[in-house]
């Protein structure tokens, strides 16, 4: 079992103006990517959600992992944005607590960031 998940909004739009594009909703775009990224690293598991209640934040991905805080990132482009998420899962996965300092996140997704949340 996998100590390490990232969630990913499947259902999260494209954009402001289109729910859909090229058939796939916009959080199902960003899932396929990451998955794809990130198959073989047994460390992560890459898991889909229905829905995390951020609809006007799209789109939206968790990282959660035993012991460290959970880091809820949002308004995530999804052609665009899964380089900087795999980049910040190596972090996040390497860190002890998960607390990625500011400074050392991609430059994309450090203004992205919505909650943090600490462990339990």
């Amino acid at each position: 079992m996998n100590q390490h998940k990232l969630f990913v909004c499947v259902l999260c739009r494209f954009s402001e103006t289109e729910k859909e594009h090229e058939g796939l909703r916009g959080g199902q775009h960003l899932f396929n990517a990451l998955s794809e990224k990130l198959e073989g690293d047994d460390r992560l598991e890459v898991e889909p959600v229905k829905c995390m209640g951020a609809c006007d934040r799209s789109c939206v991905v968790a990282f959660r992992g035993a012991d460290k805080y959970t880091f809820i990132f949002s308004d995530l482009q999804p052609l665009d944005s899964a380089p900087d998420v795999v980049q910040f899962s190596q972090q996040y996965l390497e860190h002890p607590t998960g607390a990625v300092p500011y400074q050392e996140r991609p430059e994309a997704i450090k203004r992205k960031l919505f909650v943090i949340l600490p462990p339990s």
